[in-house]
């Protein structure tokens, strides 16, 4: 457990002070004055944070604070697959550090560059930018899928330890048990729709990389 006090303008779940001091530590000389910190919205997930010293800005992400379920909101996965993604034809932000030390932190984080863009959100953001802007921004959402099923699978389950084999029954039985889990209240639709997925799940196909939060994301 970190042992330094915390600034009031910390950002919630985020000790700068400790935070540079594990980038000191990390990569010296890179942090060239005091962090500032805010939380990036519109995040479903993991906690988001776009940090700077004045001069550049980098992105730090953690789980979110309170009792986290089994396997959920692992920051350590994210980054070794970012890790092995980011010298492939997939367009990724570089990784930077991972920290899953007690010492510097509460939870597990990495911190990794920060890209300038755009995250749409709305209809109306894409008809603010005309049929044919929009029209090149979908078709390089689709390009850029394309990239990820084209990495070797094998590669990122190399660097997280995964398997491929039976990947629709195990994700099915972390959406039950995860149900379980946070259940607080009696949900008998979604205990129908679970037996029924499971007497009818289909056989796992080749294996290949999924990405489990896909949206519209827009580089300058």
């Amino acid at each position: 457990m970190a042992t330094t006090t915390r600034s009031p303008h910390d950002p919630v779940g985020l000790d700068l002070k400790n935070l540079r001091h594990f980038m000191d530590t990390r990569h010296p000389g890179l942090v060239s004055g005091s962090l500032t910190g805010t939380v990036l919205e519109g995040g479903r997930s993991n906690l988001t944070y776009l940090v700077g010293d004045g001069t550049t800005n980098w992105v730090v992400r953690r789980p979110p604070l309170g009792d986290i379920l089994p396997t959920a909101h692992d920051v350590v996965r994210e980054y070794l697959i970012l890790d092995t993604l980011v010298d492939t034809t997939v367009p990724v932000p570089r990784p930077l550090a991972l920290c899953t030390t007690e010492t510097e932190s509460d939870a597990p984080f990495y911190v990794m560059e920060y890209v300038e863009g755009t995250v749409y959100r709305s209809d109306a953001q894409l008809t603010a930018i005309g049929p044919q802007r929009t029209r090149t921004v979908t078709n390089a959402l689709i390009d850029t899928l394309v990239e990820i099923h084209h990495v070797n699978p094998a590669d990122v389950l190399t660097a997280v330890g995964g398997r491929p084999e039976g990947f629709l029954q195990r994700q099915l039985e972390r959406w039950t048990t995860q149900l379980d889990r946070s259940r607080n209240r009696d949900l008998p639709v979604l205990d129908t729709l679970a037996e029924q997925l499971g007497r009818r799940l289909p056989a796992s196909g080749a294996p290949s990389i999924v990405h489990g939060d896909y949206r519209l994301v827009v580089c300058l």
